[in-house]
């Protein structure tokens, strides 16, 4: 089944007739029309993709948009949840050419966070009204291995010493073995975020040279020097399920002109894991784009999101049953194009976020040396450049005028991530079908 989301995505992508406006229009009416409660069809689904970077996008968009903006506000009503990350290392043992983070770039500082930086940083969201946390590093396995667990934990004890809402911990790290989420989750871990990088097998290994990416890890979590990466990272998913979490999906929006396949497969994957696992909890579409990180010129100009982000925003939420995709639009696309996305689609966004471990305020590491905390501390404008230089571009807005914007759109932004998750959810497993 994994070895055919990219060929069926091909498949469903590629065979499309070639219709004038006035067909293309009037398909498009009719199949968000007779749209039911269990999403979209594949068929649907491939020719709704297919408009992706054609001249008939801008005369399709109204309808998409006016479709899902509507089955966005009966499902989430008027809320928002606001999510942060927090990376946590910039150490990292594979070797990805479209990442600054990568093993053999050595123009870069490192660092890891030390638990005194971690509480400030974490005190630092809680006071924006943050109620999901999402950690990050590189593929870091002995600060995995050895610190994780801790980090979790704590998070949960400062949010209780604050009084904060109900706080969900996911993280964004090297894909894990089902016994390891188990373990993190027991320490208060709620939600997996893996991004695919590509569905194309061919150049995931391309582009993926050398690492933990590249081979997996063994049991041990350690580097593994002889496996399948890819199988690895794109059935990881199926680990977090079985040990009772949430999980996203996601693939790099801009790493090659297959845009369109790149969409489709993430949503055959998100519908696989539903099929396998229905009572799983709501799957968390990504939408990560490096944005020309490094160097490494992106395949679209900046201009291209400012329709495309939306609309394949939307594609997520119609293509899946309802209430079964959570979209997450994030800060690597300009203000107006992510608020407009969280209008119209998502229920899950970003605002203030900052790169690099120790980002978000000026603070003690375990490692890295002086350089690196200049990069971190000062006003926001002033860092712009060297942390677009790390591991890919960013936006950097202050977050009252993401508040501001949204709150101008009647966007509630005070409101938790929707759970039904039991308080004793390590011993609620989910069972594969």
């Amino acid at each position: 089944e994994y070895n055919m989301l990219w060929i069926n995505s091909e498949s469903l992508v590629g065979g499309q007739n070639k219709l004038n406006k006035s067909a293309i229009l009037l398909k498009v009416k009719n199949l968000l029309q007779r749209r039911s409660h269990n999403g979209l069809s594949e068929k649907e689904i491939g020719f709704l993709a297919s408009l992706i970077g054609s001249p008939m996008l801008p005369d399709v968009v109204p309808i998409v948009f006016e479709a899902s903006k509507k089955l966005r506000n009966e499902i989430f009503q008027n809320t928002v949840t606001l999510m942060a990350p927090i990376e946590l290392s910039s150490y990292c043992a594979s070797n990805c050419s479209f990442c600054g983070w990568r093993s053999t770039n050595k123009n870069i500082p490192r660092a890891r966070q030390n638990m005194k930086s971690f509480e400030m940083e974490v005190q630092e969201v809680l006071s924006k009204g943050v109620s999901h946390i999402e950690l990050a590093s590189g593929d870091d396995l002995f600060f995995i291995r050895e610190h994780l667990p801790c980090y979790i934990r704590k998070i949960h004890q400062l949010a209780n010493d604050l009084g904060s809402q109900l706080i969900r911990v996911s993280v964004c790290i090297t894909p894990l073995l089902e016994k390891h989420y188990k373990e993190l989750c027991k320490n208060g871990l709620s939600c997996v975020l893996t991004w695919q990088e590509t569905y194309n097998r061919s150049r995931y290994f391309q582009t993926i040279i050398s690492g933990p990416k590249r081979y997996g890890i063994t049991k041990n979590l350690k580097a593994n020097t002889s496996g399948d990466g890819y199988m690895f990272r794109i059935t990881s998913q199926e680990n977090a399920l079985l040990a009772g979490m949430q999980v996203g999906v996601g693939a790099l929006l801009d790493q090659n002109s297959d845009i369109a396949c790149e969409v489709v497969a993430t949503i055959l994957h998100a519908r696989m894991l539903l099929n396998h696992y229905p009572n799983a909890q709501p799957i968390i579409f990504g939408m990560p784009i490096m944005q020309n990180a490094v160097g490494i010129k992106s395949v679209f100009n900046e201009d291209f999101w400012d329709i495309h982000f939306p609309f394949i925003a939307c594609l997520y939420l119609l293509s899946m049953p309802n209430g079964k995709a959570w979209v997450f639009s994030n800060c690597r696309v300009k203000l107006d194009t992510q608020i407009q996305s969280v209008s119209l689609a998502s229920n899950f966004t970003s605002t203030e976020v900052r790169l690099t471990p120790g980002g978000y305020t000026k603070s003690n590491l375990i490692d890295g040396n002086m350089k690196s905390l200049e990069q971190v501390s000062g006003s926001i404008e002033n860092n712009v450049s060297i942390l677009q230089g790390e591991q890919f571009a960013h936006y950097f807005y202050p977050h009252h005028e993401y508040i501001s914007e949204m709150k101008n759109l009647g966007i509630d932004t005070n409101t938790s991530m929707p759970t039904n998750r039991r308080k004793d959810h390590v011993d609620c497993c989910i069972t594969r079908r």
